[in-house]
């Protein structure tokens, strides 16, 4: 590169991030046993790109710029590759060469960056023992933020929501003769419509909105409640400790008391004879 007096200067690619290198943002536990960094670019109109075969990669440290680990790049898929995700057919979904850094067997807590020689640098990330927990309580206050039919703010979040789709406000909910489990689509909205009995369903408010808009409270929306319950069994310890910032239940652990909102609407829902609707 050319400084400002115009003398030739060599670019110190070591602190100059790159698309090309991608890291974990949540970051690594100490312990994960699988920490990798990717290098792949797509050109746009350019199309596929194959970097160099024996290029190095190394971690550096954010707080010193030293690089305290090293090793060499892997390709793991060339251009014309093919991969396999879930029931799509085998292609390469990325359109271009994946390269792999393996950087598994470092586990000192720090913050870093990837850096791969001749193309510069990944965003820095973290190595510790919380950064999972960050993520997990990230993900269970966007569900709290996603509870319908109470009033959402301060203390529990900065996200301000009125209370909304709730009978005591005037918002009346009616049954629908049209059986989800018989004609097998809960998006038949028309047919919903015209199978509405007006019979009112009292107290049918709460469950999760979907993708924060108006979108029916279903049942398929259990399977997260079931996720929430199943990680109590299996980590008592920890999860009946965890604080999600939430409205408490006296005696009950906030885990269990995040599920048991989207049970009660459920719950709320059921019919004398057992049976519970698909949704609202």
């Amino acid at each position: 590169t050319v400084g400002p007096k115009g003398i030739s200067q060599p670019l110190d690619l070591q602190n100059v991030r790159s698309e090309s290198v991608h890291a974990n943002q949540i970051g690594y536990r100490p312990d994960d046993p699988v920490k990798r960094a990717f290098l792949s670019i797509w050109l746009g109109t350019g199309g596929a790109y194959a970097f160099a075969d024996g290029l190095g990669f190394s971690l550096i440290e954010e707080a010193t710029n030293k690089s305290v680990f090293s090793g060499k790049v892997e390709r793991v898929l060339t251009i014309d590759g093919k991969e396999q995700l879930w029931t799509k057919p085998p292609k390469n979904y990325s359109s271009t060469a994946v390269y792999r850094m393996d950087f598994s067997a470092y586990n000192t807590p720090g913050a870093y960056r990837v850096y791969v020689e001749g193309v510069g640098c990944s965003y820095p990330f973290e190595i510790g023992r919380p950064v999972w927990e960050k993520a997990f309580l990230t993900q269970m206050k966007g569900l709290y933020n996603q509870r319908s039919g109470v009033e959402l703010g301060p203390p529990y979040t900065e996200f301000k929501k009125p209370r909304d789709f709730h009978p005591d406000d005037g918002a009346v909910i009616t049954r629908s003769k049209y059986d989800v489990l018989a004609k097998g689509s809960p998006y038949a909205y028309a047919d919903m419509m015209k199978g509405d009995t007006g019979e009112v369903v009292k107290d049918a408010w709460g469950g999760y909105h979907d993708a924060g808009d108006w979108n029916p409270r279903r049942v398929t929306h259990m399977y997260t409640t079931l996720a929430q319950l199943e990680l109590c069994e299996l980590y008592p310890d920890y999860f009946n400790k965890l604080n999600l910032n939430i409205p408490p239940v006296d005696g009950v652990p906030d885990m269990i008391s995040e599920a048991l909102f989207e049970i009660d609407c459920f719950r709320r829902l059921q019919m004398p004879d057992g049976a519970i609707p698909y949704g609202i």
